[in-house]
């Protein structure tokens, strides 16, 4: 049987800059190298003595259209700002990467790590090499305690509808992240995270956006018999701007607050509800106007209509970190639904729709964005080491956000070769 696997690009499907928690960044951390050599260490020993773990070398070729690469809201623009007549493009990316898992007794590693090159046919300034390396190890002890550590670094191209320049701006990220599930009793669970993050830009205009977050969390939950488990979350995060000073005359470094009730039910056997709603204040270190505190919410319901067919929907209330010199987070309220379709063993579809209202605080006038997006992919597996997958997106922008409104569609056909 083939086995179909949706690819993750973000290359041309537009999306609203979200910053995640942690700290540490752009190269990986010693504590986190160290981590990754034993994961590599262990896959080579896997890839020797075989038995149910894994090694997969694979490469990709990606081609891709884009209608409006900068995100700019009429073509005359294009023509002030690039000399070209309108805003349309296409790219190519190749890359290269591996999966890898090895289990040792009862704990297990993983590494997912790929490299690539994208090239734009026209506006070449854009080009740009990535990269995604995450690690983890699964860990237990007895059967009572478990967890994860792990860490990531992600090389990309930051969000071009929102810079809307013709120079290439790489954003680099990375987090160093860890967390550990006691079940004091068969019914109750304790559970401690922690996590460490770092943004950073390599464009000095656009530097007032870096970002360094910690962030600890913990909680109680009580779990039944079937499985469904209901607790109490408390969070804390710390963010520090190691640039924004010099951009604003203010220090914005903040600290989030937030406790939430957090429920996981299985309504029935084919339908599961995850609810995750309380309380979220943000406090600036001196600039009062861009504090914030108010309920914030997340539903999330995944729905297996039959064997072929899924679906998934989603409601949120949420505070985020912007990448805007005029607010430092927007309160984002938005619906998304995400149904998947397997037609045959070799081929899949699958539809995305999204819209979001974010809310921009902090500034001296009210600022805002309205986004909808839909796309529609199509996976299929002709043989059992080979992907072909075909994506349309459609996007469109409303509000006074980052220069205003604009609209986007664009393609990508993708083949990929797993060894």
């Amino acid at each position: 049987m083939a086995k179909i696997a949706f690819l993750q690009s973000s290359t041309f499907v537009p999306c609203c800059f979200h910053v995640p928690t942690s700290s540490q960044p752009l190269l990986i951390p010693g504590a986190n190298r160290i981590l990754v050599v034993a994961v590599m260490s262990c896959v080579y020993c896997a890839n020797a003595i075989g038995a149910d773990n894994t090694f997969e070398p694979y490469l990709g070729y990606t081609f891709g259209s884009d209608d409006n690469v900068l995100g700019l809201a009429s073509d005359s623009q294009y023509l002030r700002l690039t000399g070209q007549a309108d805003g349309s493009d296409t790219t190519s990316t190749a890359r290269g990467g591996i999966r890898a898992v090895y289990q040792l007794s009862r704990q297990s590693f993983d590494l997912n790590a790929e490299l690539s090159k994208t090239r734009y046919a026209h506006f070449q300034s854009l080009d740009y090499d990535g990269r995604n390396v995450q690690a983890n190890w699964h860990w237990m002890i007895g059967n009572a305690l478990s967890g994860t550590i792990g860490t990531t670094n992600v090389q990309s191209v930051g969000q071009l509808s929102n810079f809307q320049q013709l120079t290439r701006n790489l954003r680099t990220d990375g987090q160093a992240y860890g967390n550990a599930e006691w079940m004091v009793t068969p019914s109750w669970r304790v559970v401690l995270k922690g996590s460490k993050y770092a943004l950073r830009y390599d464009l000095a205009a656009q530097q007032y956006a870096n970002i360094d977050e910690s962030r600890i969390e913990s909680g109680l939950s009580y779990v039944s018999a079937s499985g469904n488990n209901i607790g109490l979350l408390l969070q804390q995060t710390d963010g520090k701007y190691p640039n924004r000073t010099r951009f604003t005359g203010q220090n914005e470094d903040f600290q989030q607050n937030e406790i939430k009730i957090n429920g996981d039910w299985l309504v029935s056997g084919k339908s599961r509800l995850q609810l995750l709603f309380g309380w979220t204040s943000r406090d600036s270190a001196d600039a009062v106007s861009r504090n914030f505190s108010g309920p914030t919410a997340r539903a999330t319901w995944n729905w297996a209509a039959s064997g072929k067919t899924s679906l998934i929907a989603s409601l949120w209330k949420e505070v985020t970190a912007v990448d805007d010199v005029l607010a430092a987070y927007s309160v984002n309220k938005g619906v998304s639904l995400s149904p998947s379709w397997s037609l045959s063993q070799k081929v899949t579809m699958r539809g995305d729709l999204r819209y979001e209202k974010r809310d921009f605080q902090g500034s001296a006038i009210a600022t805002f964005s309205i986004d909808r997006t839909a796309s529609l992919t199509m996976a299929y597996a002709p043989f059992r080491n080979t992907l072909l997958q075909a994506s349309r997106f459609m996007f469109s922008r409303q509000g006074n956000a980052y220069g205003g409104g604009y609209k986007r569609h664009g393609a990508m056909l993708t083949a990929q070769y797993t060894f």
